[in-house]
């Protein structure tokens, strides 16, 4: 009986070591969307003036692609937060996009009134975008490297301190 017991604490002991030896991805959540460390995907959308605007604009620099709704409370929350965190660090290479998802231009330029925000806007009118990046609800945000690669995603909705402390080692890079 004990010598089983022992063979079978053996057993899971080569097991667990198999298991913490094998190189785990950088992202290794099983989460929708494209992951940590993988490139973030192109995309072109029009802002809320008709101009196009596409990542690949932005090379080079940090980039925060938000999804959010006007309807969406949490969105509402971290829209302060952002446009701080945007006025405070774009001199330092800070780029944020707003997608807004799915909804009417009118109504997304009057929430942007309602919160005086100065950052590109951007409108996924079909989800062609939301579909690309599989946004499964908003707000999310990815937070892409200077080099085109996403460093950080969240899911939910982010205060001042969150976005700072993601935002730090990024606009640390030597432009």
């Amino acid at each position: 009986m004990i010598k089983g017991l022992l063979k079978l604490f053996v057993i899971s002991i080569a097991i667990a070591l198999l298991f913490s030896c094998t190189k785990k991805k950088e992202d290794d959540t099983g989460l929708p969307g494209p992951n940590v460390g993988s490139p973030a995907p192109l995309f072109t959308l029009k802002d809320i003036n008709g101009k196009e605007v596409s990542l690949g604009d932005f090379k080079g620099k940090v980039v925060l692609v938000n999804f959010w709704a006007t309807w969406c409370k949490p969105c509402q929350e971290e829209m302060d937060d952002l446009e701080s965190a945007y006025k405070k660090n774009n001199d330092k290479g800070l780029v944020i996009l707003g997608v807004d998802v799915r909804e009417e231009k009118k109504d997304v330029l009057e929430f942007l009134k309602r919160y005086k925000v100065t950052y590109p806007i951007l409108l996924d009118f079909d989800g062609k975008l939301v579909k690309d990046y599989q946004v499964m609800g908003v707000p999310t945000t990815y937070f892409i490297g200077r080099d085109g690669i996403i460093r950080d995603r969240i899911f939910g909705g982010m205060n001042e301190l969150v976005i700072e402390a993601k935002l730090e080692d990024l606009l640390k890079v030597a432009k």
